[in-house]
């Protein structure tokens, strides 16, 4: 199937910014039929977006309650989880793995919530411990944990920060880089990325 001009642009421009994984997502995605016919394929973003996020959203074993990244330079999750008891330790997984590891995260641990009650997440990076409350939404992620990472960025004096976007098929799709990068990727792509949740 052959892609339309707006959406070729967006691809090269990802890989430009360094993002070269997508090329076999693209090509995994056209096998599948998986893209609009070129009518409904105005809305370009919405392509782009669906790429980065089947190439960023890693293996998840059903059998074995395992994951496991497919990209080192961009981690994508559905806030709805597939096991809500390893969310966060799984979505740590993917911000190391995209990190290339200078976000190296040790002892994760997290404690179950019962319904409505906090869940807590606990682990070391560089040998210092940290814990997260996040509010409990059944199977539903606290994203309030993006602006918790970037805060320990902050405070370390790391250049990079985690940065994200919403896809249109619902994912959260992230990359570590710094304030410069996301300002490229604005800039080449025409759409902001956010360091924080604000909600």
């Amino acid at each position: 199937m052959e892609l339309s001009a707006e959406i070729k642009k967006h691809l090269q421009a990802l890989q430009e910014l360094g993002i070269t994984e997508i090329s076999r997502e693209i090509e995994t995605m056209a096998e599948r039929s998986l893209f609009p016919p070129p009518a409904e394929a105005a809305e370009a973003w919405a392509v782009t977006t669906t790429v980065l996020s089947y190439t960023g959203m890693g293996e998840f074993d059903s059998a074995m309650r395992t994951w496991s990244p497919s990209s080192v330079s961009v981690y994508s999750f559905d806030p709805e989880a597939l096991d809500p008891r390893r969310m966060y330790t799984f979505f740590l997984q993917g911000l190391s793995a995209i990190s290339r590891n200078e976000f190296s995260i040790t002892e994760t641990a997290e404690y179950d919530a019962a319904d409505e009650e906090a869940h807590m997440i606990r682990f070391q990076k560089n040998g210092r411990p940290y814990e997260y409350v996040a509010q409990s939404g059944g199977d539903w992620f606290d994203l309030r944990i993006l602006n918790f990472i970037n805060s320990i960025q902050e405070e370390e004096n790391c250049q990079h920060r985690f940065f994200f976007l919403v896809s249109g098929c619902q994912m959260i799709v992230v990359f570590y880089n710094t304030p410069e990068w996301a300002e490229a990727f604005t800039e080449k792509l025409g759409y902001p990325l956010y360091s924080a949740v604000d909600f």
